[in-house]
C-alpha cells in the first residue's frame, strides 16, 4: 500500500498541475503578462502554462522566461530546449533556473516541481525544490541551442553520467579524465561546468 501511495505521488508530480502562483511571464515577442498561472509538466513532454483567469493555455514555444513570485521573493525560470542524451532525437522544452553563466557554458537546474508552497517528493518550498536531489541538471555550451542532461535522471538516478560526460565533452579530454578518475565527482554538475568554463571551450 505504501509503495502504491508513493507511486501516485510521483506520478502526480510528473504528470499533474504544480499549483497556482503569481507569475510574470515574458513572451518571445516582448509582451509581458502578470497573474496567476498553473504550470503543467507532463513527463517527457513540453511544459505549458494555464492562465487561471480564462484557462488559456500557453506553450513554452512562445515564452522567453517566467518569474515565479512568492511574497517578496522571486525565482526566474528560463525556457530551454533539452535532450535527455546527446544522441536523443526528442527535444523537450523545460523551465530551468540558471545557476552558471559563463563565456563557454551555462548550467540550468530543472526542478521536478515548480511552485511556492511545495508538493511532490516531500519537498516544501520553491528554493528547496530547485536545489533538491530530484532536480535535473542541464548543461549547454553558450552558443548551442540544446541543453543536455548531465545529472540526475528520474528512474535511473545518477547512473550513466560518466558516459554522458564522455559523449558531450569530446573537446575537453582533461575533463573526461578527471570525471572518469573521480577527481571531479560525477554528481557535482556545477564542478564539471566550472572546470569546462575555466579550462576548455575557447581556452
Amino acid at each position: 500500500m505504501k509503495k502504491q501511495i508513493l507511486l501516485l505521488v510521483i506520478l502526480f508530480s510528473l504528470n499533474g498541475t504544480f499549483g497556482q502562483d503569481k507569475m510574470k511571464v515574458k513572451f518571445s515577442n516582448g509582451e509581458v503578462m502578470i497573474g496567476e498561472f498553473e504550470i503543467k509538466r507532463f513527463y517527457q513532454q513540453n511544459t505549458h502554462l494555464i492562465y487561471k483567469k480564462n484557462k488559456m493555455k500557453y506553450d513554452l514555444d512562445f515564452i522567453n522566461n517566467v518569474i515565479v513570485i512568492n511574497g517578496k521573493d522571486s525565482t526566474k525560470f528560463h525556457v530551454i530546449s533539452t535532450k535527455k542524451y546527446k544522441k536523443s532525437k526528442k527535444i523537450i522544452k523545460r523551465l530551468g533556473v540558471k545557476k552558471l553563466t559563463g563565456e563557454n557554458i551555462e548550467l540550468f537546474y530543472v526542478p521536478t516541481t515548480i511552485h511556492s508552497f511545495g508538493f511532490g517528493f516531500g519537498f516544501g518550498g520553491m528554493m528547496n525544490t530547485v536545489a533538491s536531489e530530484s532536480s535535473e541538471a542541464f548543461l549547454k555550451r553558450t552558443n548551442d541551442k540544446i541543453a543536455y542532461n548531465m545529472g540526475y535522471l528520474f528512474g535511473v538516478g545518477q547512473r550513466g553520467i560518466k558516459k554522458r560526460v564522455r559523449e558531450y565533452f569530446t573537446d575537453c579530454p582533461k575533463l573526461i579524465a578527471l570525471v572518469n578518475k573521480n577527481k571531479i565527482r560525477k554528481k557535482n554538475t556545477f564542478a564539471i561546468a566550472d572546470y569546462y568554463e575555466k579550462n576548455c571551450g575557447d581556452k
